[in-house]
């Protein structure tokens, strides 16, 4: 039997959108329902093979039953401006899927899978429901199945429901379901049911008399009594009114051919239009399970030429360089047509490129800039700093987790992904094993790339901030990074010391308390003290065994002293670790300070965030915690350390 799969494209598209956190594509354009759409579809494709798809879409004229009941999905909040956007691109993209697109004005979307689903029961076709909207429950049948979006703990996942889950969900079959919507109505719709009468005594009522209309018949003669009674009768207009609302149409003229839903999943790399969106919106992720390959044609890297020396640099260079640890190996210049490289030992690639780094009449546009510069430091002065491409992609788009040059290539200018093609040094120019074929095609791709972003964020009204803000925080980040922070190395040793005195005392606390010693840091062991030799009542149990996370104990310290004791062993232990012993760790034994890392290009908000260690996490709520600050000292007796909060 062949196999159609039918999407409910709003439903799916909104299940989505409220299920992914804010994503968007290089232009701004918001795309978490679009990933999640196609990440459920291409789901559903390699586990049910379909031989037909088709999309169904709400449109926004009135339908029939807006016309039947003005209240009809009345006080339901407008769809999200940012989600509204998303819609026309999905429909873009389904059709160049080659997907059709099925739709009727005065219709539901669920009306249009009511009538697909109708044909395929009468010609023997396979039908798969792909939804978030319990309302296709009712189209169920030996015939078709639904497959349900649901979102459980954040994780969205799929349900599918033929005629027994149905029944062992809702006690009623799937033609029973749309008269249990009649009695308990449904607000999301705003179908009104019968005033007073939820889920469960509609379940009841059509459990016993299957339809509304056996209730009514049967309603003098019944056992219904008292409230129930009068809810049933005072409803009655409303209850046949609100079947009529749920009832999803079958007979929608739409002119269905299921040999016009044709799929073919291998086919999708060759649609050149859907990879054309991919690229624009981003979706690296599909493209690779896609396996998609260019056209080496059409090679975006094709139009770089490759010289021996960087003589043609004139007025502006694009720069990668490329580090072992802290040792300059290897780096790479382009104009934007003409592309140099060298590798080698640090002296030999310094001596090649260092006279373009520091001649600040030539404009450098760099990636990463800052982490550069500062293992540069004291070796070359990079002047002439124009732009840095990851600040730019990150201005555009905070949201991205991470930036790359090959990354924001693929999305502009539909090229493939270097690493993919490639996971050596095999030269793109030649048979030279000298030549770095990733940094090469890296170092090529900026300045076009420059010209992309740069019209974004003018477009987007940032150019300014980029120019005025961002770019020169570099500066000022490298040479923060570079002076680093004094640390009394003495004081953090005694301190440490007299932390682990407090956890060695308070430790034979706990063992006294508890009658027993075990090891403290282990869940397991502690759960085991705590649940079972004291026999205190646990909140959870996991696979692994008692929760004895820090909600679990605060709950539980009255129940027993050794609690108390437990969260002052774990603070003290954090402080000794993660502080004390972490920090001195990283202390350079060059300068006595610490080096962190300030990143400009990893929060949402616009904030630093520091790593490597971590300086802005520094605790100061508790008393022993505000000792660990002042441990960061001015670097000697003139200075003091200023601290001011804009």
């Amino acid at each position: 039997m062949k196999k159609l799969l039918i999407l409910d494209s709003n439903s799916i598209l909104n299940r989505a959108y409220y299920g992914i956190r804010y994503l968007s594509s290089g232009d701004g354009t918001p795309t978490n329902a679009l990933y999640g759409f196609l990440n459920i579809l291409f789901k559903l494709i390699s586990e049910e093979h379909p031989d037909f798809i088709c999309a169904a879409f709400d449109l926004k004229a009135p339908t029939f039953r807006h016309k039947m009941y003005k209240e009809y999905k009345a006080g339901r909040k407008p769809m999200p401006d940012d989600l509204q956007v998303q819609m026309p691109v999905a429909r873009e993209i389904i059709s160049s899927m080659g997907i059709p697109v099925l739709e009727l004005e005065g219709y539901e979307a669920d009306d249009v899978i009511g009538t697909v689903a109708a044909y395929c029961d009468s010609h023997s076709v396979e039908c798969l429901i792909a939804t978030g909207d319990k309302d296709d429950l009712q189209l169920v049948s030996e015939n078709t199945t639904v497959i349900l979006t649901v979102t459980k703990s954040g994780v969205s996942e799929t349900v599918r429901y033929s005629i027994k889950e149905v029944f062992e969900k809702y006690n009623v079959t799937p033609d029973q379901f749309v008269d249990l919507k009649a009695i308990m109505g449904d607000p999301s719709d705003n179908i009104p049911g019968v005033k007073g009468i939820g889920e469960k005594g509609a379940i009841k009522l059509i459990s016993e008399y299957k339809s509304i209309e056996n209730l009514y018949d049967s309603l003098e003669d019944s056992d219904i009594k008292g409230a129930m009674l009068n809810k049933l009768i005072d409803g009655k207009d409303s209850c046949f009114m609100s079947k009529q609302l749920a009832q999803i149409c079958k007979t929608v003229p739409i002119d269905f051919d299921p040999d016009k839903c044709s799929f073919d999943f291998q086919a999708l790399s060759e649609k050149t239009g859907f990879v054309e969106n991919l690229r624009k919106l981003g979706f690296n992720s599909f493209i690779k399970r896609l396996k998609i390959t260019e056209n080496p044609e059409t090679d975006f890297y094709d139009g770089a030429v490759r010289c021996e020396n960087a003589n043609f640099i004139k007025d502006k260079a694009a720069c990668c360089l490329e580090f072992s640890g802290a040792h300059l190996t290897g780096a790479a210049l382009s104009d934007g047509k003409n592309v140099f490289s060298v590798s080698g030992s640090e002296d030999e690639v310094l001596a090649a490129v260092k006279p373009v780094l520091e001649d600040d009449r030539v404009e450098k546009y760099m990636f990463g800039a800052k982490e550069d510069i500062v293992k540069l430091s004291g070796k070359v002065m990079v002047r002439g700093l124009r732009a840095d491409l990851e600040i730019a992609a990150y201005l555009i788009n905070p949201e991205k987790s991470s930036y790359s040059v090959f990354g924001l290539a693929c999305e502009n200018f539909n090229c493939p992904m270097p690493e993919t093609v490639s996971n050596n040094q095999i030269s793109l120019f030649e048979e030279d094993s000298a030549v770095n074929e990733l940094l090469e095609k890296k170092c090529y791709a900026i300045l076009p790339l420059w010209e992309k972003l740069s019209a974004k964020l003018e477009n987007l009204c940032l150019a300014e901030l980029f120019e005025d803000i961002e770019m020169p925080l570099v500066f000022v980040l490298a040479d923060m990074e570079l002076e680093g922070f004094k640390v009394d190395t003495e004081e953090l040793g005694k301190f440490g010391e007299k932390l682990q005195e407090n956890i060695d005392r308070i430790s034979g606390e706990i063992f006294s308390l508890c009658g027993c010693e075990f090891n403290i840091n282990s869940p397991k062991q502690l759960g085991t003290v705590l649940f079972e030799t004291l026999g205190l009542k646990p909140a959870k149990k996991t696979k692994s065994g008692y929760a004895t996370g820090a909600d679990v104990l605060e709950k539980l310290k009255s129940k027993h002293p050794a609690v108390e004791k437990i969260l002052e062993f774990r603070q003290l232990t954090k402080l000794k670790f993660t502080y004390c012993d972490g920090l001195a760790a990283v202390v350079s034994k060059t300068d006595g300070k610490i080096h962190t890392v300030f990143n400009q290009t990893v929060t949402v908000t616009g904030r630093l965030s520091s790593a490597e260690p971590n300086l802005q996490n520094i605790p100061t709520r508790t008393a022993l915690g505000r000792e660990i600050r002042k441990m960061f000292v001015a670097p000697d007796d003139s200075k003091v350390l200023l601290d001011a909060d804009y």
